[in-house]
């Protein structure tokens, strides 16, 4: 049985956003280990997640990073022996449970062990009423059946390891569908014991930052310049005094479908011998193009009508090529040409930034004294008077 590793957290340390909708986001820390570090996101963002992860650890490895199966929960209890979601107490749960070994500790210290065999009713009169009540049968080791009054039951103990992991993982996953619903899970697993400083970063989907610009009248030749990025955040946690960037470059990027398991369809060859062979009928010569079929075949090099390089199969189609088609094969250009191109500017905030879940904030990016003079523009067509301003 795999022993749960405690749980570590790592801070969110830097956060830098572009326009096309995508934001970088590193952690930074200290764990002690063994342990394990949980990323949580969204079911839009775990391809881009899957994508970009990339985990740094000083002095030793990581143990695994695992993540939940696209399969429903629905789907994968379903999978399970028995299922806790149609139970409304012991009674039903351990219903299904029959020829589980157990040991059954009721009235004191007295106790049976055996297997269960299922729930029995009876009827009793007591204070002239009939009361129904319910018995655990278990066959004992003794080769007997016990009637247990469920009333007088105090625990039950599951003997068989296998099925009591099946239901430890089935409560799991259960609080996991109230915990983190419609959340894709992620841990980072280390094993090996003592501090360590560990970086988690990864790219995933997040609003673009936007911009506003304003111009403040000082004197009549001086202005003042502001500009203020609005960033938000949609994520189900702070930004807590993080290294903020914002980037207004918008460079490519594409979503890769990583978490669904994909099934590539095969052929299916139908078993031989089942149906009996047809009666034998002899072969009459058949004349194509002024051959016989034998004929054409003698040509061919072959036995029957196909040429022998088309008879090949799996790894053999590639064993009828001669060196010179592999050779030339090995030479050809395949298409695809690797250049950095378009330019970034970026704005380095200096202070750290929070930004509490769930909110937006705006971030100051420009403050500046600029030269201008008012002017005054008139419109023959609209006969009246606007200001202006003429910045240089």
């Amino acid at each position: 049985m795999t022993k749960e590793l405690k749980k570590a957290g790592v801070p969110l340390k830097r956060v830098s956003l572009y326009k096309h909708g995508i934001g970088y986001f590193e952690r930074r820390g200290k764990v002690d280990g063994p342990c394990r570090v949980e990323l949580v996101c969204g079911p839009d963002e775990i391809d881009d997640m899957l994508k970009s992860l990339l985990v740094l650890k000083e002095g030793s490895r990581i143990a695994a990073i695992t993540y939940e199966s696209a399969t429903p929960i629905a789907e994968k209890l379903s999978q399970f022996g028995f299922d806790l979601r149609v139970n409304d107490g012991f009674v039903k749960l351990v219903a299904q449970m029959k020829g589980v070994p157990v040991t059954v500790h009721f009235s004191g210290d007295e106790k049976v062990a055996g297997k269960v065999v299922g729930i029995d009713t009876g009827r009793k009169k007591a204070d002239g009423e009939i009361i129904t009540e319910e018995f655990l049968v278990v066959y004992t080791d003794n080769r007997e059946l016990r009637r247990v009054p469920v009333a007088s039951i105090g625990s039950l103990n599951i003997e068989d390891r296998d099925l009591a992991e099946e239901l430890k993982q089935q409560l799991d996953l259960l609080f996991l569908s109230l915990r983190k619903k419609d959340q894709k899970l992620l841990n980072v697993e280390i094993s090996e014991k003592g501090k360590s400083d560990i970086t988690i970063a990864y790219s995933i989907p997040n609003p673009i930052w936007k911009t506003s610009y304003r111009l403040l009248f000082n004197t009549d030749q001086e202005l003042l310049l502001q500009g203020v990025a609005i960033v938000d955040n949609i994520q189900d946690e702070d930004w807590e005094n993080v290294d903020m960037t914002l980037v207004s470059a918008a460079p490519i990027s594409f979503i890769q479908p990583l978490y669904d398991p994909i099934k590539p369809l095969r052929k299916t060859i139908k078993a031989q011998g089942v149906q009996s062979s047809d009666p034998f009928v002899a072969e009459r010569q058949l004349k194509v193009g002024g051959l016989s079929l034998q004929e054409r075949s003698a040509e061919s090099g072959s036995w029957g009508a196909a040429p022998a390089q088309a008879m090949a199969f799996g790894a053999g189609v590639a064993g009828g090529m001669d060196g010179g088609m592999v050779d030339a094969l090995k030479s050809q250009e395949i298409g695809v040409d690797g250049e950095q191109t378009g330019e970034l500017f970026e704005y380095k905030i200096k202070d750290p930034v929070t930004v509490p879940r769930r909110s937006s904030a705006l971030i100051p990016v420009v403050q500046q004294i600029i030269e201008g003079e008012r002017v005054s523009i008139y419109y023959i067509r609209k006969s009246r008077t606007e200001n202006s301003l003429s910045l240089r």
